[in-house]
């Protein structure tokens, strides 16, 4: 609810009847640049307010006048009401001025920066902003360092001026030194004899001139002692002294008690009474004293008998404040103690009905009503949590006794969240509490909220959730009671997706996860408050990360885009969203929405100052960097990160130093990722949440991986397995199977690998799952090749590549199955694949370029130095021409490939880039040395039969005449015979594959005769020569029952090797 009486009072200028224009001073208020703000200081009663206010009515100047209070020490407090009273001063309509609710105190020197920058850009040209009785604003509050920034940000149009009874304080001594702001002090406020003469005649007073003289060295120009001095001659003889002591205080009290005793009884009551009010409109002071109040107050404003007249949508009026407390010292002094305390509750009765209830509260307290100031305590806490006014509400509920706040669940649930903020702690404790006591009071909606509290708690803290088991015991029984259909959208809102984050941090097996996760996808529909709603997508969002649901991911971003454009949104709301599309982006493996929506919401942490996610969004930059295995940067963010993590947050500190330990692996520095492994497994362990538990297993399996302890890994990675709080995840068991498949593969378990594979693949299809988190990226990419050669999921593999930027580990052992951006065909023909454009040597292609091209290949990774291309290319042209047609030719090349990346400038050589672009032959020829270099097993074997079926015929590129390519078409043809000899005993077993190829090859005279005398060498070396002549004839004798016969020169050699058998 809101408080409008006691807003508009507060920020209501005085209204001014006929008074003395005091030209002196309005010429010090007529401000000359630089100065843009005064302090006004004076004793009471000297005239400050009536000076402000007459010369505003005088220049005709638009202002926003504020009545500094008590309350006042509360920033929130001040920001609210102040934001109140600046609508009347806008141009045009805008958005209600922000509030400081919590998410603003940990940088409320930006929100104090941004407030003031809006109010000055949104309020007219030439206003006057006045805080008025500013000595009211509780002793070491932090209005005065409000006030200075405020001074500090003022624009050349806007006027600021503090009126106080005290002089300037120190925080002011720059803006006084530079003439930013101009004192005017006492000496200066009090009136010079001729305005006191003025004064004098202006009220009707007639006395002698030497009279007035005399009474203007009495009062030293303190016009409240002149107006009590004129109100106390209207019944007695002048007084020739004014009493001993002569402070202004001293000599009201006097005067007052003097002419309060001369005043009928009735009006005496009448003040007495009416004093206990803070303002009050004649209706108000009527129903108080049963008095023609109207009547009254009018008259004593029009003698200045210190009644100030203020307009409400009905007029107003308050006492001055000396008056007002001198008027109830004189009634503490004259009423029976019960009396008093009758006449405190009447004037708070009176607040309450007329919507006042923050003075009601005041007069409760001072009255020791504690039952009906509980009352209106719990029943504007909604209204001030709301407006982050978390100060205020604590104060009121701590000066209730404890008898009355320990029994009341309300009470304290309110000073819980109250608490939340600044203590934690203690906001758990109290609603835990009232929790208890609303349970024993069956109050559903009671219960909900204190419940919802204390499990949000656990994730504001998070510096453990072994204790939120309980909780979600609570959440269930409370589940059973709550149905949609009894209950507002959103308390069963925030009930539904607390129950979703406690599963989710607790148990993500449990049977009712996914219930909770439809419940709130179904509320997102009806709810109506905001904070309610971005709760639920936040959670939601975590849990389509957590269990991997990609596909409801993609389908709630709409739900986000809808609610992003929601105008006028809080700042907070606005964070909320755009680190839930951070989110979504790390989820799909969007890596450019991802880095993008993480800046974007740094940047709105840092114009508002709400810096509530900075921590996540550094960890999702970390995510994709690491993922992608983009390294350089990274730990630039992991130190940003660093500056945000909380001391009581372990969780937070336990996931920076795994994201140390991902990174410090990655980078090969193993020692530091173990040390880093260490201290992050001992805080995430501690903090008892199975995912991240999980996924520092993971991280763990692969650090031991690379250190050569497969078997300790495997161990690890079975605790993952085994965890049945994790029987929703699917995103941990796709990580964890990835994990396990690697395991196998250092173990050469090619069946264990392959099943691991297939299920890690065949749960990424399904869900759309590509998150490889805590695995090593090189080690990935390794996996990912042999699935796609092993033909498992393939379209999958191909999109967890591209999405995560794999990069295969050593690109010659890698198939053109890879998705590589560019793909070389040159073995029996020339096709070139580049970004999904094709050319072959029937398309029309620039000559030079694809020479440069021929180049390159047969170069192969040592590359070759750019003078002797130029020198082979261009040997009529110079040195210098030469090398400038070679710059022009390599653009064109670069252009055609599709990537400026294709070729590299390395050592003064130019080497074409075997990270994008595969060719056939280089692929070939790794296999041909692989199928060399192992003996005779089953992975020799392997490369063998790849490197047959990869051999389509010679190197060609319609160029292959240039020497360098001679020379390598060359290699190319022997390690063809090499291969072909290694592939004869496997044809003669008829176990080979590639049956036909081997046939085809030795029918022709010259491919026959190589590969048999290679084979026969190489059996000689191994004195195995016999055997050689065995299996040429039974390859023969093979040959023959094909109708495959040799030629003469093949068919003697044959016979030579029989004869030598035999």
């Amino acid at each position: 609810m809101s408080l409008p009486r006691a807003s508009i009072s507060k920020t209501s200028p005085l209204i001014l009847g006929e008074i003395v224009r005091r030209e002196r001073l309005f010429a010090l208020l007529d401000r000359k640049l630089p100065t843009r703000a005064f302090w006004i200081s004076g004793p009471g009663g000297s005239g400050k307010t009536t000076l402000v206010a007459s010369y505003l009515e005088e220049r005709k100047a638009p202002c926003l006048w504020y009545q500094v209070d008590a309350l006042d020490g509360d920033p929130a407090t001040f920001f609210y009401y102040l934001g109140q009273a600046a609508s009347t001063l806008m141009e045009y309509p805008h958005p209600p001025m922000p509030l400081l609710t919590p998410e603003y105190l940990p940088n409320l020197k930006t929100f104090i920066l941004r407030y003031f920058e809006k109010l000055y850009q949104r309020i007219r040209p030439d206003s006057w902003l006045i805080f008025d009785n500013f000595q009211d604003a509780p002793e070491h509050s932090p209005l005065l360092q409000i006030l200075a920034a405020a001074v500090k940000q003022l624009p050349a149009h806007i006027v600021l001026t503090i009126v106080s009874r005290s002089v300037p304080p120190p925080a002011m001594s720059r803006f006084i030194a530079n003439r930013t702001m101009k004192p005017i002090g006492g000496k200066q406020i009090r009136f010079s004899p001729e305005e006191f003469s003025a004064f004098l005649d202006f009220n009707g007073t007639r006395i002698a001139e030497e009279e007035s003289k005399r009474l203007y060295r009495i009062t030293e120009g303190w016009i409240a002692g002149a107006i009590l001095w004129i109100l106390h001659c209207e019944n007695q003889a002048p007084a020739g002294t004014f009493p001993a002591g002569r402070t202004p205080e001293n000599i009201f009290d006097y005067f007052a008690t003097e002419i309060l005793e001369k005043v009928a009884s009735p009006i005496r009551s009448f003040l007495q009474q009416t004093s206990l009010l803070p303002f009050m409109t004649a209706e108000m002071a009527r129903e108080l004293t049963d008095m023609q109040a109207e009547e009254i107050l009018e008259t004593l404003n029009r003698k200045n008998f210190f009644v100030e007249k203020r307009q409400l949508p009905a007029t107003s009026y308050q006492y001055h404040p000396l008056f007002r407390e001198f008027l109830q010292i004189t009634a503490a002094r004259e009423y029976p103690s019960f009396t008093l305390q009758e006449m405190y509750v009447q004037a708070a009765e009176l607040l309450h009905r007329h919507g006042c209830q923050e003075e009601a509260i005041d007069l409760y307290c001072k009255a020791r009503e504690f039952a009906p100031m509980a009352a209106i305590v719990v029943e504007v806490a909604p209204a001030l949590i709301a407006q982050g006014r978390f100060t205020t509400l604590s104060f009121w509920i701590e000066t209730l006794p404890a008898e009355y706040t320990e029994k009341n669940p309300w009470l304290l649930f309110w000073h819980g969240l109250a608490q939340m903020a600044c203590n934690p702690p203690v906001s758990q404790t109290l609603c835990t509490r009232a929790f208890e006591l609303f349970a024993i009071n069956q109050d559903i909606p009671g219960q909900i909220l204190s419940w919802s509290t204390c499990v949000e708690m656990f994730f504001m803290l998070r510096s453990g959730f072994t204790e939120l088991d309980l909780w979600i015991k609570n959440g269930e029984r409370l589940g059973e009671l709550l149905s949609r259909e009894d209950s507002p959208p959103d308390l069963a809102g925030r009930f539904c997706s607390g129950m979703l984050m406690a599963l989710l941090l607790r148990d993500q097996g449990h049977p009712d996860l996914e219930k909770y996760q439809n419940k709130c996808e179904a509320l997102l529909k009806d709810c109506r408050d905001l904070q309610v709603t971005c709760n639920i997508l936040k959670n939601l969002f975590w849990s389509y990360h957590w269990i991997g649901q990609i596909d409801k991911a993609q389908l709630a971003v709409a739900k986000l885009e809808a609610l992003q454009n929601v105008e006028d949104l809080p700042p907070m709301a606005r964070i909320t969203l755009s680190g839930i599309f951070t989110l979504a982006g790390v989820i799909a493996g969007d890596h450019p929405q991802c880095l993008s929506k993480a800046r974007e919401t740094l940047a709105l942490a840092d114009s508002t100052g709400i810096h509530v996610y900075d921590f996540m969004m550094y960890a999702y930059i970390s995510y994709t960097m690491l993922g992608t295995g983009e390294l350089g940067p990274i730990q630039a963010t992991l130190d940003k990160m660093k500056e945000t993590l909380m001391p009581f947050a372990v969780w937070d500190q336990g996931h920076y130093h795994f994201l140390q330990a991902w990174y410090q692996m990655q980078a090969g520095n193993l020692l530091q990722a173990k040390s880093e492994m260490t201290t992050a497994a001992k805080m995430i362990e501690g903090c008892e949440n199975p995912f991240t538990i999980a996924l520092s297993r993971i991280l763990q399996s692969q650090l031991l991986l690379e250190l050569g302890e497969a078997i300790e890994a495997e161990e690890v990675l079975q605790l993952v397995c085994n965890e049945k709080r994790l029987g929703n995840s699917r995103a941990i068991h796709f990580i964890a199977s990835l994990a396990l498949a690697d395991c196998a593969a250092i173990q050469n378990n090619q069946e264990k690998k392959y099943l691991q594979m297939q299920k890690a693949f065949s749960i990424a299809r399904k869900h759309g799952l590509s998150m490889p988190f805590g695995l090593c990226h090189r080690r990935l990419a390794a996996l990912c090749a042999w699935a796609l050669d092993a033909e498992i999921e393939t379209s999958t593999v191909m999109e967890v590549i591209r999405r995560w930027h794999l990069r295969p580990p050593d690109p010659r052992m890698i198939s053109d199955r890879w998705p590589w951006p560019i793909r070389i065909y040159t073995l029996g023909r020339f096709a070139a694949h580049c970004e999904g454009e094709t050319f072959n040597t029937q398309s029309k292609l620039p000559k030079k370029p694809l020479q440069l091209l021929t180049f390159l290949i047969s170069a192969g990774r040592e590359g070759i130095f750019r003078e002797k291309i130029a020198s082979r290319l261009w040997p009529d042209s110079d040195g210098d021409r030469a090398m400038q047609n070679l710059n022009t030719t390599l653009h064109r090349l670069r252009k055609l490939l599709g990537r400026d990346e294709a070729v590299v400038l390395k050592n003064g050589q130019l080497i074409l880039n075997d990270t994008v672009c595969w060719v056939d032959s280089h692929h070939f020829i790794w296999l041909a040395q692989q199928s060399k270099i192992t003996s005779i097993t089953s992975n020799n074997r392997e490369y063998l039969e790849r490197a047959l079926g990869m051999y389509q015929g010679p190197f060609t590129t319609g160029h292959e005449n240039i020497p360098v390519a001679v020379s390598y078409s060359g290699q190319i043809e022997k390690h063809w015979q090499h291969l072909l000899a290694a592939a004869v005993p496997l044809f003669v077993e008829t176990t080979l594959a590639h049956k036909s190829m081997l046939q085809k090859a030795l029918a022709a005279e010259s491919t026959a005769t190589a590969v048999f005398s290679i084979l026969v060498n190489d059996f000689k070396k191994m004195e195995k020569k016999d055997e050689a002549f065995a299996i040429i004839q039974r390859c023969h004798s093979l040959l023959a029952e094909q109708g495959i016969s040799y030629s003469p020169k093949t068919m003697a050699l044959v016979n030579g090797y029989r004869t030598k058998r035999e």
